[in-house]
Protein backbone atom coordinates (compact mmCIF):
# COMPACT_ATOMS: atom_id res chain seq x y z
CA UNK A 1 0.00 0.00 0.00
CA UNK A 2 1.12 3.56 -1.26
CA UNK A 3 1.50 6.09 1.81
CA UNK A 4 -1.00 8.42 -0.56
CA UNK A 5 -3.51 5.72 -0.96
CA UNK A 6 -3.35 5.29 3.00
CA UNK A 7 -3.89 8.81 3.82
CA UNK A 8 -6.71 8.95 1.32
CA UNK A 9 -8.17 5.85 2.71
CA UNK A 10 -7.94 7.98 6.37
CA UNK A 11 -9.67 11.18 4.66
CA UNK A 12 -6.26 13.08 5.79
CA UNK A 13 -5.42 15.60 3.43
CA UNK A 14 -1.77 15.00 1.82
CA UNK A 15 -0.84 18.59 2.31
CA UNK A 16 -1.23 17.99 5.90
CA UNK A 17 0.17 15.40 5.61
CA UNK A 18 3.64 16.43 4.87
CA UNK A 19 3.20 19.77 6.43
CA UNK A 20 5.57 19.81 9.48
CA UNK A 21 3.44 21.70 11.39
CA UNK A 22 0.13 19.59 10.81
CA UNK A 23 -1.61 17.50 12.57
CA UNK A 24 -4.86 15.53 11.83
CA UNK A 25 -7.71 15.13 14.25
CA UNK A 26 -8.40 12.48 16.61
CA UNK A 27 -11.11 10.48 14.52
CA UNK A 28 -8.77 10.72 11.01
CA UNK A 29 -5.83 9.30 13.51
CA UNK A 30 -7.40 6.71 14.59
CA UNK A 31 -9.39 5.57 10.96
CA UNK A 32 -5.29 5.56 9.71
CA UNK A 33 -4.15 3.41 12.00
CA UNK A 34 -7.19 1.26 11.08
CA UNK A 35 -6.33 0.77 8.05
CA UNK A 36 -2.62 0.69 7.87
CA UNK A 37 -3.34 -2.55 10.87
CA UNK A 38 -5.68 -3.98 8.04
CA UNK A 39 -3.39 -3.37 5.08
CA UNK A 40 0.00 -4.61 6.75
CA UNK A 41 -1.85 -7.61 8.99
CA UNK A 42 1.08 -6.73 11.47
CA UNK A 43 -0.49 -6.65 15.04
CA UNK A 44 2.98 -4.97 16.26
CA UNK A 45 3.05 -1.98 13.85
CA UNK A 46 2.49 1.14 16.22
CA UNK A 47 5.52 -0.75 18.35
CA UNK A 48 7.80 -0.88 15.07
CA UNK A 49 7.23 2.70 13.89
CA UNK A 50 8.02 3.69 17.18
CA UNK A 51 10.96 1.63 17.12
CA UNK A 52 12.21 3.12 13.44
CA UNK A 53 10.91 6.31 14.57
CA UNK A 54 14.81 8.09 13.51
CA UNK A 55 16.13 10.64 15.96
CA UNK A 56 15.77 13.98 15.10
CA UNK A 57 12.17 13.26 13.71
CA UNK A 58 10.38 15.21 16.67
CA UNK A 59 12.99 18.08 16.07
CA UNK A 60 13.16 20.28 19.34
CA UNK A 61 12.00 17.37 21.37
CA UNK A 62 14.36 15.28 20.34
CA UNK A 63 16.86 17.21 20.45
CA UNK A 64 15.92 18.73 23.88
CA UNK A 65 15.99 15.05 25.13
CA UNK A 66 19.71 14.72 23.69
CA UNK A 67 20.76 17.64 25.23
CA UNK A 68 19.35 16.26 28.81
CA UNK A 69 21.56 16.23 31.86
CA UNK A 70 19.75 13.19 33.74
CA UNK A 71 16.92 11.40 32.48
CA UNK A 72 14.47 12.60 34.81
CA UNK A 73 15.08 16.28 32.86
CA UNK A 74 14.28 14.67 29.64
CA UNK A 75 11.38 13.61 30.17
CA UNK A 76 9.82 15.98 31.86
CA UNK A 77 10.91 18.52 29.54
CA UNK A 78 9.65 16.24 26.85
CA UNK A 79 6.18 15.29 28.38
CA UNK A 80 5.82 19.27 29.00
CA UNK A 81 6.61 20.35 25.34
CA UNK A 82 4.60 17.02 23.38
CA UNK A 83 1.95 19.52 22.58
CA UNK A 84 4.75 20.62 19.42
CA UNK A 85 3.87 16.83 18.48
CA UNK A 86 0.20 16.44 19.22
CA UNK A 87 -2.11 18.75 20.75
CA UNK A 88 -4.65 16.52 21.79
CA UNK A 89 -2.43 13.50 24.04
CA UNK A 90 -1.88 14.70 27.53
CA UNK A 91 1.01 13.41 30.19
CA UNK A 92 0.77 13.21 33.58
CA UNK A 93 3.52 12.98 35.85
CA UNK A 94 3.16 10.91 38.91
CA UNK A 95 5.78 10.16 41.74
CA UNK A 96 5.51 7.45 44.39
CA UNK A 97 7.76 5.47 46.66
CA UNK A 98 8.71 3.50 43.88
CA UNK A 99 9.59 5.52 41.58
CA UNK A 100 8.27 8.31 38.22
CA UNK A 101 5.63 7.23 36.35
CA UNK A 102 3.88 8.88 32.90
CA UNK A 103 0.30 8.56 32.57
CA UNK A 104 -0.65 9.22 28.83
CA UNK A 105 -4.01 10.49 28.12
CA UNK A 106 -6.91 12.24 25.75
CA UNK A 107 -8.26 15.59 26.32
CA UNK A 108 -10.41 14.78 23.69
CA UNK A 109 -12.08 11.01 23.60
CA UNK A 110 -10.54 7.37 24.82
CA UNK A 111 -6.61 7.30 23.91
CA UNK A 112 -6.22 5.36 20.55
CA UNK A 113 -4.40 1.88 21.30
CA UNK A 114 -2.10 2.68 18.64
CA UNK A 115 -0.79 6.50 20.23
CA UNK A 116 0.26 4.89 23.09
CA UNK A 117 2.42 2.05 21.77
CA UNK A 118 3.72 4.17 19.43
CA UNK A 119 4.66 7.05 22.02
CA UNK A 120 5.79 4.82 24.76
CA UNK A 121 8.14 2.77 21.99
CA UNK A 122 9.58 6.81 20.88
CA UNK A 123 10.55 7.22 24.43
CA UNK A 124 12.23 3.69 25.42
CA UNK A 125 14.29 3.95 21.98
CA UNK A 126 15.06 7.41 23.19
CA UNK A 127 15.91 6.31 26.03
CA UNK A 128 18.55 3.83 25.34
CA UNK A 129 19.74 6.65 22.79
CA UNK A 130 21.32 7.89 26.07
CA UNK A 131 21.62 4.95 28.43
CA UNK A 132 22.71 2.35 26.27
CA UNK A 133 20.52 -0.44 24.63
CA UNK A 134 20.17 -2.65 27.28
CA UNK A 135 18.20 0.02 29.22
CA UNK A 136 14.96 -1.12 30.33
CA UNK A 137 11.93 0.69 32.51
CA UNK A 138 10.79 -0.34 35.15
CA UNK A 139 7.49 -1.19 34.02
CA UNK A 140 4.82 -0.56 31.24
CA UNK A 141 1.03 -0.70 31.57
CA UNK A 142 -1.83 -0.43 28.36
CA UNK A 143 -5.17 0.09 28.70
CA UNK A 144 -5.58 -2.59 25.37
CA UNK A 145 -5.43 -6.29 25.31
CA UNK A 146 -2.37 -7.14 23.62
CA UNK A 147 -3.45 -7.36 19.44
CA UNK A 148 -0.44 -10.30 19.04
CA UNK A 149 1.89 -12.35 21.00
CA UNK A 150 2.46 -10.85 25.09
CA UNK A 151 6.01 -12.29 24.49
CA UNK A 152 6.77 -9.21 21.54
CA UNK A 153 6.12 -6.64 24.27
CA UNK A 154 8.13 -8.54 27.24
CA UNK A 155 10.72 -9.14 24.48
CA UNK A 156 11.03 -5.42 23.47
CA UNK A 157 10.07 -3.28 26.35
CA UNK A 158 12.17 -6.12 28.67
CA UNK A 159 10.24 -5.07 31.88
CA UNK A 160 7.20 -6.44 33.11
CA UNK A 161 4.07 -5.32 30.83
CA UNK A 162 0.80 -5.28 31.99
CA UNK A 163 -2.49 -5.22 29.72
CA UNK A 164 -6.04 -3.98 30.09
CA UNK A 165 -4.83 -1.73 33.23
CA UNK A 166 -6.60 1.32 34.57
CA UNK A 167 -3.79 3.88 32.90
CA UNK A 168 -1.75 3.53 29.92
CA UNK A 169 1.53 4.47 32.08
CA UNK A 170 5.39 3.90 31.48
CA UNK A 171 7.21 3.83 34.83
CA UNK A 172 10.85 4.55 35.99
CA UNK A 173 13.29 3.55 38.59
CA UNK A 174 14.01 6.56 40.98
CA UNK A 175 17.66 5.96 40.46
CA UNK A 176 17.76 6.04 36.63
CA UNK A 177 15.61 8.78 36.76
CA UNK A 178 18.36 11.29 38.62
CA UNK A 179 21.67 9.35 36.98
CA UNK A 180 23.54 11.92 35.51
CA UNK A 181 24.41 11.60 31.78
CA UNK A 182 27.80 12.18 30.73
CA UNK A 183 26.94 13.49 27.50
CA UNK A 184 24.14 16.14 28.81
CA UNK A 185 25.06 19.79 27.68
CA UNK A 186 23.51 21.71 30.19
CA UNK A 187 23.92 24.71 28.75
CA UNK A 188 22.38 23.86 25.14
CA UNK A 189 19.46 21.65 27.37
CA UNK A 190 18.94 25.53 28.90
CA UNK A 191 18.74 27.54 25.39
CA UNK A 192 16.52 23.84 23.56
CA UNK A 193 13.90 24.86 26.68
CA UNK A 194 13.93 28.60 26.16
CA UNK A 195 12.87 28.06 22.60
CA UNK A 196 10.60 24.96 22.96
CA UNK A 197 8.74 26.99 25.43
CA UNK A 198 8.19 29.77 22.94
CA UNK A 199 7.21 27.15 20.54
CA UNK A 200 4.84 25.48 22.55
CA UNK A 201 2.92 29.45 23.54
CA UNK A 202 2.15 29.13 19.94
CA UNK A 203 0.76 26.18 19.31
CA UNK A 204 -2.89 25.91 19.33
CA UNK A 205 -4.99 23.86 21.47
CA UNK A 206 -6.57 20.62 20.05
CA UNK A 207 -10.50 22.26 20.30
CA UNK A 208 -9.37 25.89 19.20
CA UNK A 209 -10.79 25.34 15.40
CA UNK A 210 -10.53 29.49 15.20
CA UNK A 211 -6.70 29.21 15.73
CA UNK A 212 -6.02 26.24 13.75
CA UNK A 213 -7.96 27.80 10.99
CA UNK A 214 -5.70 31.08 11.36
CA UNK A 215 -2.61 28.75 11.35
CA UNK A 216 -3.87 26.93 7.69
CA UNK A 217 -4.89 29.91 6.05
CA UNK A 218 -1.68 32.08 6.93
CA UNK A 219 0.54 28.90 5.80
CA UNK A 220 -1.77 29.19 2.48
CA UNK A 221 -1.81 32.51 1.74
CA UNK A 222 1.17 32.38 -0.41
CA UNK A 223 -1.40 30.36 -2.74
CA UNK A 224 -3.48 33.03 -3.25
CA UNK A 225 -6.83 33.95 -0.89
CA UNK A 226 -7.50 30.26 0.44
CA UNK A 227 -10.66 28.60 -0.03
CA UNK A 228 -12.50 27.71 3.21
CA UNK A 229 -13.49 24.22 1.53
CA UNK A 230 -9.37 24.06 1.06
CA UNK A 231 -8.64 24.80 5.15
CA UNK A 232 -11.77 22.99 6.18
CA UNK A 233 -10.18 20.00 4.47
CA UNK A 234 -6.79 20.50 5.91
CA UNK A 235 -8.05 20.77 9.38
CA UNK A 236 -9.99 17.45 8.56
CA UNK A 237 -13.61 18.85 9.28
CA UNK A 238 -16.36 20.15 7.18
CA UNK A 239 -16.53 23.29 5.77
CA UNK A 240 -20.27 23.58 7.51
CA UNK A 241 -18.59 22.27 10.85
CA UNK A 242 -15.96 25.21 10.11
CA UNK A 243 -18.22 27.91 9.62
CA UNK A 244 -20.32 26.85 12.58
CA UNK A 245 -17.52 27.09 15.06
CA UNK A 246 -16.61 30.42 13.68
CA UNK A 247 -20.24 31.71 14.00
CA UNK A 248 -19.82 30.72 17.50
CA UNK A 249 -17.07 33.04 18.11
CA UNK A 250 -19.07 35.96 16.27
CA UNK A 251 -16.63 36.16 13.72
CA UNK A 252 -16.97 35.09 9.74
CA UNK A 253 -14.54 33.18 7.58
CA UNK A 254 -13.62 36.16 5.38
CA UNK A 255 -12.72 37.74 8.78
CA UNK A 256 -10.36 35.42 9.70
CA UNK A 257 -8.45 35.67 6.48
CA UNK A 258 -8.74 39.52 6.34
CA UNK A 259 -7.20 39.38 9.90
CA UNK A 260 -4.46 37.50 9.74
CA UNK A 261 -3.57 39.09 6.16
CA UNK A 262 -3.52 42.70 8.31
CA UNK A 263 -1.50 41.14 11.00
CA UNK A 264 1.21 39.75 8.84
CA UNK A 265 1.15 42.70 6.84
CA UNK A 266 2.10 44.89 9.22
CA UNK A 267 4.31 42.54 10.85
CA UNK A 268 6.37 42.33 7.00
CA UNK A 269 5.99 46.17 5.58
CA UNK A 270 7.16 47.32 9.56
CA UNK A 271 10.20 45.22 9.43
CA UNK A 272 11.70 46.11 6.13
CA UNK A 273 12.08 42.71 4.94
CA UNK A 274 10.52 42.68 2.04
CA UNK A 275 10.22 45.07 -0.74
CA UNK A 276 6.03 45.92 -1.38
CA UNK A 277 5.02 43.85 -3.98
CA UNK A 278 7.24 41.32 -2.11
CA UNK A 279 4.74 41.20 0.78
CA UNK A 280 1.75 41.64 -1.67
CA UNK A 281 3.00 37.93 -3.71
CA UNK A 282 3.34 36.59 0.30
CA UNK A 283 -0.11 37.62 1.41
CA UNK A 284 -1.63 35.94 -2.00
CA UNK A 285 -2.88 39.44 -2.99
CA UNK A 286 -2.76 39.53 -6.96
CA UNK A 287 -0.94 42.89 -7.26
CA UNK A 288 0.47 45.35 -4.97
CA UNK A 289 -2.14 47.84 -5.77
CA UNK A 290 -4.87 45.27 -4.01
CA UNK A 291 -2.50 44.99 -0.99
CA UNK A 292 -2.13 48.98 -0.68
CA UNK A 293 -6.09 49.36 -0.96
CA UNK A 294 -6.48 47.07 1.92
CA UNK A 295 -3.77 48.25 4.08
CA UNK A 296 -5.38 51.92 3.69
CA UNK A 297 -8.21 50.27 5.13
CA UNK A 298 -6.47 49.04 8.18
CA UNK A 299 -4.29 51.96 9.05
CA UNK A 300 -4.95 54.69 7.01
CA UNK A 301 -1.74 54.94 5.39
CA UNK A 302 0.08 53.41 2.37
CA UNK A 303 2.28 50.32 2.71
CA UNK A 304 5.15 52.66 1.96
CA UNK A 305 4.41 55.64 4.79
CA UNK A 306 3.93 53.29 7.11
CA UNK A 307 7.68 51.97 6.55
CA UNK A 308 8.71 55.36 6.52
CA UNK A 309 6.73 56.03 9.95
CA UNK A 310 8.25 52.71 11.46
CA UNK A 311 11.47 54.71 10.50
CA UNK A 312 12.75 51.47 8.03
Amino acid sequence: MTAERLLDQSGISHEIAFDPDGEVTLDAMKAFWEAAYRETANPYLAIDAGIRAAHGSYKTLDYLFLAATTPGDGVRRYIEHFRLINTWLNFTLIEDSEGHHVVLESKIGPVPFAAVEITFAVLVERFRKKLGSEWAPLSVEFLHEPKGDPSYYHGFFRTKVRFAAAQARLSFDKQGWDAPIASGDQGLFDVLSDHAQNLTKQRPQPDDLVTRAQHQIMRSLGNGEPEIEDVAQALSVSTRTLQRRLAQRDVTYLQIVDQVREDQARNLVASGSMSISEVAFFLGYSDQSALTRAFKRWTGLTPRKFRLAQGQ
